[in-house]
């Protein structure tokens, strides 16, 4: 039987499936997105003699490729890449989505199957959405990069045998090695030649096998989410963005010069239970990577709600403020933006980790009310 912890997945699969996005394969104009020259491009960044992205595992050693997905997911926070994905989004998504209001996925997820990738370490089991923190009003588009076929393609079950083993998994408190096994039985290849992608439906088991083809696999995830999802895992401004951002645009008006301090409450919701040092000393290293050197650090005073030490640090001659997240706040969102806007006054800038953001206007501060109203949604 269900247990308590796990009716949520059961609440999610007694939503009614959406047939627009059970497993659906739909084409692209390639001359307007032609993925595979772009992704080729960058990732001859690093290796000027590639020719062919099935080739990257002639080119790239086993511990190279953690980098080298971090440098096409750099690639998918700039400008071009996000204004293509938003162009993208309204070609092939939104008429497919009930509401005019979505949020898209602000770091493109990047998929790198390379041959014989079990023995290697780098199987990417059969999962759900909802096991990785999605719901039904996330929407995915599966793209790949390069023509994908039998083991070197995503796999998929059927809506019907989703349903059918997913009571299986749960009844049973199957290991994940229970599930593989049972999806591999009766899973299908989703192939697709570049130009085709995949549309479908967070409950779907999906996955990979072995690849016996020879050759790699280049992917990446369209992700848009409505207001109706509940955002528990996925925060707007963090992992979403607004249609027409880009983090690269943002960090343009950061000023890594003058006095900045790290600041933690420890008393909010996002920051607790997690040990807030362990958070500070993420922030620190953060905001080094940016060219920032924080002169110091501090935090909310505890067993306190009306952030006295925050307030505190805003009237101080500070270049900036780094903060863990527009939500790392014990205050009511009212009142964190006026305070925020008191510091801005201050001529201060807050840099706020967990979105990528840079403050320091009243538009800004308008950008984050709108994050916080789409929460509450």
């Amino acid at each position: 039987m269900y247990s308590k912890v796990d009716q949520h997945i059961k609440t999610l699969y007694n939503e009614p499936l959406d047939p627009l996005w059970d497993n659906q394969k739909i084409t692209y104009d390639t001359a307007k997105y032609n993925w595979n020259e772009i992704f080729l491009g960058v990732t001859q960044e690093l290796k000027p003699e590639i020719k062919n992205l099935q080739d990257i595992h002639l080119h790239f050693q086993l511990e190279d490729f953690v980098d080298l997905r971090k440098h096409y997911e750099r690639f998918t926070n700039s400008s071009q890449f996000s204004t293509m994905v938003d162009e993208f989004i309204v070609d092939y998504v939104v008429d497919k989505i009930p509401s005019e209001e979505y949020l898209v996925q602000r770091t493109t997820g990047i998929r790198l199957l390379i041959p014989d990738q079990v023995k290697q370490g780098r199987l990417l089991n059969f999962h759900t959405g909802y096991w990785t923190g999605y719901d039904n009003h996330m929407y995915t588009t599966w793209v790949p990069v390069t023509d994908s076929w039998d083991s070197n393609a995503m796999q998929v079950l059927t809506w019907e045998q989703t349903l059918k083993i997913t009571d299986e998994i749960y009844n049973n408190k199957l290991s994940l090695e229970e599930v593989q096994d049972m999806c591999e039985k009766v899973c299908w290849p989703v192939n697709c030649k570049v130009g085709e992608a995949w549309q479908f439906n967070q409950g779907v088991w999906h996955g990979n096998i072995n690849n016996d083809t020879g050759v790699s696999r280049v992917s990446f995830d369209v992700r848009v989410a409505t207001p109706q999802s509940d955002f528990e895992h996925r925060r707007p401004g963090s992992f979403y963005r607004f249609p027409g951002e880009s983090a690269e645009e943002n960090f343009a008006k950061l000023r890594t010069d003058g006095k900045w301090i790290v600041f933690t409450d420890q008393n909010s919701d996002f920051v607790y239970p997690t040990p807030h040092y362990m958070i500070r000393e993420f922030m620190i290293s953060y905001a080094r990577g940016l060219g920032i050197n924080p002169v110091e650090w501090a935090n909310e005073a505890w067993c306190t709600d009306w952030m006295p030490a925050f307030d505190y640090k805003i009237k101080q001659d500070l270049q900036g403020i780094v903060l863990p997240s527009i939500f790392a706040f014990s205050e009511s969102n009212e009142r964190v933006l006026e305070m925020l806007s008191e510091g801005i006054e201050n001529g201060m800038q807050f840099l706020f980790v967990d979105e990528n953001l840079v403050a320091d206007t009243q538009k800004d501060l308008d950008h984050i009310k709108k994050l916080y109203n789409f929460m509450k949604k």
